[in-house]
């Protein structure tokens, strides 16, 4: 499935979780990444994210302590075809298990 060049990360993937995380508008952020149990390679999956074709947003903030932190995440226009091509394959895998009687 490509949309413009895109394509979608392999499914239960850290990088899938990104971008469905980043699909529904939020900005994520190493903490937030941490405490959802998604461990410290954020960078890594923005990374694989953009080697998928996706234009991510990425803004550096001062932390308390003098550091800086990204934060990430996609336009209006990349969070709409995010969305459509999640909930398109989402329903073309539905129709296959449909298909195939519900076997797994």
């Amino acid at each position: 499935m490509t949309t413009n060049n895109r394509h979608l990360p392999p499914i239960a993937t850290a990088a899938r979780r990104l971008l469905t995380a980043l699909a529904n508008g939020e900005r994520v952020d190493q903490p937030g990444w941490l405490r959802a149990g998604n461990g410290w390679r954020l960078a890594a999956r923005a990374a694989e994210l953009r080697a998928c074709g996706w234009h991510l947003e990425r803004e550096l903030v001062e932390t308390a302590a003098g550091g800086r932190r990204a934060i990430y995440r996609l336009n209006e226009v990349e969070q709409r075809t995010a969305r459509d091509m999640l909930h398109e394959q989402s329903e073309a895998m539905a129709r296959s298990v449909a298909l195939a009687g519900g076997a797994a």
